[in-house]
């Protein structure tokens, strides 16, 4: 995986904060349009120590980095090779996917498909899925 700055990283197995991780590519349409909902999340969460990123399944680090620049520039982004082995480990068979993942390293939930990560109904439910992490 590498870091939009182009460096390389990894998802830690375990962390000092729950993670929301949203699993994404420029080529989704979904995937795109919740964007700027997903930022907002992020930011509303920081304070709550819990970090958002948006890891895209992608080839072009640039090209997500630009499009990330222009629509979503709070949000923490990194770009994953769509066919390194991970992408088949977690079961990556349809986009948008959002792990909320425990400071353990534990996935509390997987959601498959585009959020409204501003509806209150959505901010609810991802409420009771952190008060686990």
């Amino acid at each position: 995986m590498t870091e939009l700055s182009g460096q390389a990283t990894t998802l830690p197995a375990a962390s000092a904060q729950a993670r929301i991780v949203n699993m994404w590519a420029l080529w989704c349409a979904p995937c795109r349009a919740e964007l700027p909902a997903l930022e907002r999340l992020g930011v509303a969460l920081a304070g709550r120590g819990v970090q958002v990123s948006a890891i895209a399944l992608a080839d072009d680090v640039f090209a997500v980095r630009e499009y990330l620049a222009e629509r979503a520039a709070r949000l923490r982004g990194a770009v994953l090779g769509p066919h390194q082995p991970v992408v088949r480990q977690l079961g990556l068979d349809a986009l948008p996917q959002t792990f909320v993942v425990a400071r353990d390293g534990g996935v509390l939930a997987c959601w498959v498909g585009a959020r409204d990560w501003d509806a209150p109904a959505v901010r609810a439910e991802l409420d009771r899925v952190l008060k686990n992490a």
